[in-house]
């Protein structure tokens, strides 16, 4: 199917621009949502939902997840879990059923720890950081192709975050992720002063540099503002390290593009986890991935292949 059918009705506002990153809200007409679910932060808080490792010995690459609410619970793909024996990052979007245990698929973003912190995973403050999570998107469309749909590289990924490490001069202990964000608190809360959710808003296109965007739509707005930050943290601890753009512009003509490439792209189904239907999205350039319901867009990501490079 083409992706254009899942974006109907989504429409750019006009961008804002700080500290090298460029934010195009994408606007939703009200109306027209069916899919009723929590998310993971706001269920943890309720002690509606747990995350642990799966066994006392743990796996790398899985977590598990009881959802005891009464409703659906939603994580999306790049949130960081924080806690019990190594902090890990969601490999994609779950919409976890109520009343049931789900096995989540993970990988590891802090490499020298291997011992339990905490019995249970609490919410982290941000997602993978934007280029890693584009590098992730387009590897792991390939391990589709190859039958491995909810796996990612989990050596490439801890090179990526040593290597963010490293050019942030953030000191970790452990090679956690977290760490190199805490370093850089300072920073990263101006760039949430200056980025607002507005009314009607479930998605944005965030820029670098006038170059790699990327994409991000939740169903409905105050599920999406309730994302908001910990997506916008994973742009803008990437903008700080970016050369700055001096022509704004053509900041609304950037995401106008991406937004058309997005459109052209191909969505196909793949093996999905929870609730709902997951499809990865490949176009001319761009690599990303959505969750319907009943035929529903519930999320969406997506990567510019310069984002990734």
């Amino acid at each position: 199917m083409k992706t254009h059918e899942l974006i109907a009705g989504l429409t750019l506002g006009e961008p804002v621009f700080f500290g090298g990153l460029q934010v195009s809200p994408i606007l939703k007409s009200e109306g027209g949502v069916r899919t009723e679910f929590d998310l993971f932060e706001a269920a943890l808080l309720a002690e509606q939902v747990e995350v642990t490792e799966i066994s006392d010995d743990g796996s790398v690459r899985e977590l598990r997840l009881l959802n005891s609410g009464a409703r659906p619970v939603l994580l999306i793909d790049g949130e960081e879990l924080v806690g019990a024996k190594q902090n890990r990052v969601l490999n994609v979007s779950v919409l976890a059923p109520p009343a049931r245990e789900t096995l989540i698929p993970v990988s590891c973003v802090e490499q020298g720890r291997w011992g339990y912190r905490s019995e249970r995973f609490s919410a982290g403050k941000q997602a993978l950081f934007a280029q890693a999570r584009a590098r992730k998107s387009f590897r792991m469309s390939d391990l589709k192709e190859g039958g491995f749909a909810e796996r990612a590289d989990q050596h490439a990924i801890w090179g990526d975050v040593d290597s963010k490490l490293r050019s942030l001069k953030a000191s970790s202990a452990t090679r956690a992720m977290s760490d190199g964000f805490a370093d850089r608190e300072a920073d990263l809360a101006a760039f949430e002063e200056r980025f607002r959710v507005l009314p009607n808003q479930v998605g944005a296109i965030f820029v670098l540099n006038g170059r790699g965007a990327g994409l991000e739509v939740v169903s409905r707005p105050e599920a999406f503002a309730g994302v908001f930050s910990k997506i916008l943290r994973s742009y803008a601890i990437d903008a700080l390290e970016a050369p700055r753009w001096s022509d704004a512009s053509a900041a609304g003509a950037v995401a106008a593009d991406f937004m058309a490439a997005l459109s052209a792209s191909l969505a196909s189904q793949t093996a999905g986890v929870g609730l709902g239907e997951a499809l990865t999205l490949r176009g001319d350039g761009l690599s990303g991935s959505a969750l319907t319901h009943q035929g529903e867009l519930i999320h969406m990501a997506a990567f510019e292949e310069a984002l990734a490079a």
